[in-house]
């Protein structure tokens, strides 16, 4: 199932599901020995701060409604899981114009989670501390984000998730025209995509 992007009225989660036999081979009759696990098993870690999800938990999930409530927000594509973070994107719907019907308006956000407890992994909002803030950030596109591409530097940087990258006059990372004006950095620009150092 994949949701319509501009149905507002879809309460979407997103779930993470623990197995706790990845390296075990099961025979039929205990697979079907083994317990169904519902939406109600799972630990809701949405406004939690930082969330506890306990060892036997059979997963975690996190409500799509913290952006203003039931709007509309769903996962649109695959997530991608590196280094124990999860990342997905989602979008919300925010109108409609008849007249345009290819060209939906809404807002993109990428998220960057822990797969233990959803807890955020990056400081995306760079105000120095690690917290639920830092779960996810908006994403300007002219178009539906449909998911994830991690990207690996042949070159040794890391592409990192968060916010633009500044770059001023002095800043050694820098290179500016003869009147310190116009400025480019030769650090990665942002990306979608957190990779761990080597």
């Amino acid at each position: 199932y994949r949701g319509h992007p501009l149905n507002t009225g879809i309460q979407d989660r997103f779930y993470a599901l623990r197995d706790f036999n990845i390296a075990n081979k099961l025979t039929q009759a205990e697979y079907d020995a083994l317990t169904v696990v519902h939406d109600g098993d799972m630990t809701d870690i949405t406004t939690a701060n930082p969330p506890v999800v306990a060892p036997s938990a059979p997963g975690w999930k996190l409500l799509m409604n913290q952006h203003g409530g039931w709007v509309g927000e769903k996962v649109m594509g695959a997530s991608v899981t590196l280094n124990g973070t999860v990342l997905f994107t989602t979008y919300t719907p925010t109108g409609y114009d008849p007249n345009s019907p290819c060209l939906p308006s809404g807002i993109n956000r990428a998220y960057a989670i822990s797969v233990t407890d959803g807890s955020a992994t990056v400081d995306i909002n760079n105000d120095g501390a690690v917290d639920s803030s830092d779960r996810s950030m908006a994403v300007a596109s002219g178009s539906i984000i449909s998911g994830v591409t991690v990207l690996m530097m042949g070159d040794g940087r890391i592409p990192t998730f968060g916010p633009p990258q500044s770059c001023t006059a002095g800043d050694p990372n820098c290179t500016c025209d003869a009147n310190n004006q116009n400025c480019t950095t030769d650090q990665p620009p942002s990306c979608l995509a957190y990779a761990p150092s080597r």
